[in-house]
């Protein structure tokens, strides 16, 4: 009777992480759905675009403007990445907002000081028994 709650508590955790590990996969999956999103609109207004454009054909629009909004779009991206710094200052503004990064960083300062006065003891031990 004892033993049910941990069979639960394995049962629950193993559907969790399936969970989990199916949400991950679904996030990556959802990146590139802006790319099918463009593709579909630009042909949603395909008739609209091909007034502007003079190109007769839906598939020569898409051969044309989709590849042209890829390619924006990566100059989009290695603009933030490389001018804005954007992935720097989002991590950085994380940081700020995680209320557990303060204790961490204290903590590794604290480690570092004990890890300084463990290398004075050491260097005197060693130092007087060289002399």
């Amino acid at each position: 009777m004892s033993n049910e709650p941990s069979i639960i508590r394995k049962g629950l955790s193993h559907w969790k992480w399936f969970f989990l590990n199916q949400k991950y996969r679904f996030d990556l999956g959802y990146q590139f759905l802006a790319l099918l999103n463009f593709t579909l609109l630009v042909i949603a207004a395909s008739d609209k675009l091909r007034y502007y454009t003079n190109i007769e054909r839906t598939w020569a629009l898409l051969l044309v403007i989709v590849p042209m909004g890829f390619v924006g779009m990566w100059f989009f991206g290695f603009f933030l990445d490389k001018v804005v710094r954007y992935g720097e200052a989002y991590n950085l503004e994380a940081v700020k907002r995680n209320p557990l990064w303060g204790e961490q960083k204290q903590m590794l300062m604290n480690i570092q000081s004990d890890l300084e006065l463990i290398k004075k003891s050491l260097g005197t031990i060693n130092s007087g028994s060289t002399q």
